[in-house]
């Protein structure tokens, strides 16, 4: 979606000139119940990859997640309204934000194979306990502390720089749009 497009559409919710229907704002929590139940199962994917609970998600779990969520809307949830609700404002963020989404797929993909084939190797022991000191920390904690940090370099090595702008990029454009769809679904916006 073109800035300006969704400038219009934020600027027709704010005056009122757009008051989403209840279909709409069906279609709105359709979406927002199935990208919160796949962010819950954010630090499942991959399996084995660690998550940090000070630091959250890392980018191959946010981008795998963002993957899995323009699949599921593209095949259950996007067919249930597009005949019902073409020009919709609703549908077009909505489509928007799966296309954007959809785009990370490659991403996802090459991250999932080279986690499943190259992972960090498990930290030294020793390490571990060298860390739980400095730390002032248990042993569990100082080895989560060490695995986040080696899947954080991990990334990096599998990731070049202009593919994490890229990425960061459409995380970026599907919170903004991500926004004002939920700025529509919960009638947030000052008429």
């Amino acid at each position: 979606m073109e800035q300006r497009e969704l400038m219009e559409i934020e600027h027709a919710l704010r005056v009122g000139a757009w008051v989403p229907t209840g279909e709409e704002r069906q279609l709105g929590a359709a979406f927002f119940t199935r990208r919160d139940r796949v962010d819950s199962e954010a630090g499942q994917y991959p399996a084995g990859m660690p998550l940090d609970k000070h630091h959250g998600a890392l980018l191959t779990q946010l981008v795998t997640a963002r993957a899995r969520l323009a699949q599921e809307l593209t095949e259950d949830v996007l067919p249930l309204w597009q005949a019902q609700l073409a020009g919709s404002p609703m549908l077009r963020l909505v489509k928007d934000l799966t296309a954007a989404a959809g785009s990370l797929e490659p991403y996802a993909n090459r991250l999932l194979t080279a986690w499943a084939t190259s992972r960090p190797a498990d930290p030294d022991p020793d390490l571990i306990e060298q860390e739980a000191r400095r730390l002032e920390t248990s042993l569990e904690e100082a080895e989560e502390y060490l695995r986040y940090w080696g899947a954080v370099f991990w990334e990096k090595d599998h990731l070049s720089d202009a593919d994490r702008a890229e990425v960061m990029d459409t995380l970026n454009d599907i919170g903004t749009v991500g926004s004002v769809a939920y700025a529509a679904f919960s009638e947030r916006l000052d008429h």
